[in-house]
């Protein structure tokens, strides 16, 4: 499952940066690959859109922070009338002011801004292994609801050849008229049962297609996947819980929110703290007088320039760094419980989800082999039904069995799929 992620980041990449949707790619017309519909859903679903941009934010938050190590430089000009002498003057000004020192208080905030970025990075990483999630659930579960389809038709199959020995054999004389009763009524129950799961599908189809960032009633179709290609290692608990702690996404973005909290901290501990720094100005006047001036006094021009070193010392502001360095502090502790918390939950969905695929493992072959067995059985009492030796009865509940073992099969393998899927949301692995 990496080659699919691999493939859809580039995807993601593409058209990532694109807000309009006419540029977005559309739904082919052809059966679709799983992997083909994880691209079109990393390119085409509003979370994904929603967190790149949300990323974008955090990387132009970064640029602002560090735009404070450069000088601002000021340009201002002025023009003046002062009526009583009608004098006119005409001021140029351009000014400098760069922060040589500030005791960390810069450093910390951009420290704060890159671990934001970072927890951004990571919360995007994130969201496509939740999209991946769901477009994987989804496909399983139309696939499901198409065996399941299979499975119903060939039920009703089934019951149309029960109906049509019931009604020879009665004809014959050898079978009474209430099992050609019976057997019509089975053959209705598994026709509304077809029309039920047929409509289950289409249900399971417009779920796949939301899911993959397009409307409701966007056609798909989807190819069927080869399960005997699909490799699963059974790993040990303690293994699978180290290897979430180090590669899950969210608990990253946690991680990287708990630094940005530090920092926030620090920068505001260091709020009182002196600032040093550089300024510089350079100013030029021009001074045009009434008319009737002589020319020689008429226009005067002046200039000055100016630069030095300025120490600004906070002395009191109201107790308001003080408050600020708390709720900093709190929101520090209020973060690092929350990581806690997230380890714990991560924990668990790790052990259910390993739990659940060892169970799935288990049943699988189990539930092969009862089909095998029910298709046995039913065709055995069929033809013991032709020659007189098994009444309708049990004809029908050899039916029934056989059909409720298709249902259970195809039940068991998507919950296996599905429980591969999990298990490596539950770890972060995507594989």
């Amino acid at each position: 499952m990496k080659s699919i992620v691999s493939l859809a980041l580039s995807f993601l990449l593409s058209y990532g940066f694109c807000a309009d949707p006419s540029c977005l790619p559309e739904v082919p017309q052809r059966p679709l690959t799983i992997a083909e519909l994880v691209q079109i859903a990393l390119a085409r679903h509003p979370s994904t859109q929603r967190t790149w941009w949300n990323a974008q934010r955090a990387a132009a938050a970064v640029g602002s922070e560090e735009s404070t190590y450069y000088p601002k430089i000021d340009a201002i000009g002025e023009a003046r009338y002062r009526d009583p002498d009608a004098e006119r003057t005409y001021t140029a000004r351009l000014s400098l002011d760069l922060l040589l020192f500030d005791f960390g208080r810069r450093d910390a905030a951009v420290a704060a801004a890159k671990e934001l970025l970072h927890q951004a990075a990571w919360q995007t990483d994130w969201n496509v292994q939740k999209v991946l999630l769901d477009v994987c659930e989804a496909s399983y579960g139309v696939l499901h609801a198409q065996e399941v389809c299979e499975a119903t038709h060939l039920s009703l199959e089934e019951a149309q050849k029960m109906c049509e020995a019931a009604e020879e054999l009665n004809r014959a004389g050898l079978k009474p008229i209430t099992d050609v009763f019976t057997s019509k009524a089975s053959l209705a129950r598994a026709r509304m049962e077809e029309s039920e799961r047929k409509a289950s599908l289409l249900t399971s189809l417009s779920q796949l297609a939301v899911n993959i960032g397009v409307e409701a009633n966007t056609p798909i179709s989807l190819q069927p996947i080869d399960t005997k290609a699909i490799f699963t290692r059974t790993t040990v608990l303690d293994e699978l819980l180290a290897q979430a702690y180090a590669e899950r996404a969210d608990l990253q973005a946690k991680r990287a929110e708990y630094q940005a909290t530090l920092f926030q901290a620090a920068k505001e501990d260091r709020a009182y703290m002196p600032e040093v720094s550089l300024f510089g100005e350079k100013e030029e006047a021009l001074r045009r007088k009434k008319q009737g001036t002589p020319p020689s006094k008429n226009t005067s021009r002046s200039g000055a320039s100016s630069f030095g070193v300025k120490v600004t010392i906070p002395l009191f502001v109201g107790f308001d760094s003080i408050y600020k360095t708390r709720q900093a502090l709190s929101s520090a502790n209020m973060t690092q419980a929350e990581l806690l918390e997230l380890q714990n939950e991560i924990s668990q969905e790790v052990a259910a989800a390993c739990y659940s695929l060892e169970a799935a493992q288990e049943m699988l072959p189990l539930a092969k082999e009862a089909l095998d067995n029910r298709v046995k059985a039913y065709e055995s009492a069929f033809e013991r039904y032709k020659i007189g030796e098994a009444t309708m009865a049990e004809l029908h509940d050899a039916q029934e069995d056989v059909s409720a073992a298709r249902i259970q099969y195809s039940d068991v393998k998507q919950e296996w799929l599905s429980a591969i899927a999990k298990l490596a949301y539950a770890t972060g692995t995507r594989s």
